[in-house]
């Protein structure tokens, strides 16, 4: 009895630094939000963008994001065909850029250098459903 509890014990801790070793963000709470000042974009609008990278992102193993920057109107208008181009099966209507900042873990896996900041481009598309959808994002 007292072999089978510390084995159990020892699966159990071995499960827990193994899960560890892994980061996962799933609370975007603490993620600066950069708005600029927009003519073209409510605050909501750049929201419901942010948080389509909040989605994406959240695929990302290894890496917190601190700061998400609107990259300003023109930007946004500027590549509203771009993220057409990539989106061919969508009608696109409207486009957010943002530049973002995020950083690895030490424990980063071989995609990631470990423990380094990374500032992103992200490229938000809105189709003409209302949806808002990454279109591309990383050094663009």
């Amino acid at each position: 009895m007292k072999r089978n509890t510390i084995i159990m014990g020892m699966t159990a801790l071995l499960l827990l630094m193994l899960t560890a070793c892994t980061v996962y963000q799933t609370n975007f709470e603490n993620v600066k939000i950069n708005y600029e000042a927009s003519d073209i974009h409510k605050k909501e609008d750049i929201d419901a963008a942010a948080k389509a990278v909040f989605d994406e992102f959240s695929q990302f193993d290894d890496a917190v994001l601190y700061s998400l920057t609107y990259s300003g109107d023109e930007t946004s208008e500027n590549n509203i065909a771009y993220c057409q181009e990539l989106l061919k099966d969508k009608k696109i209507v409207d486009c957010v850029v943002f530049k973002s900042n995020f950083k690895t873990s030490k424990w980063a896996k071989p995609a990631w250098e470990p423990n380094t900041e990374y500032d992103w481009d992200w490229y938000v598309a809105k189709d003409s459903n209302g949806n808002w959808t990454v279109a591309t994002y990383g050094y663009c």
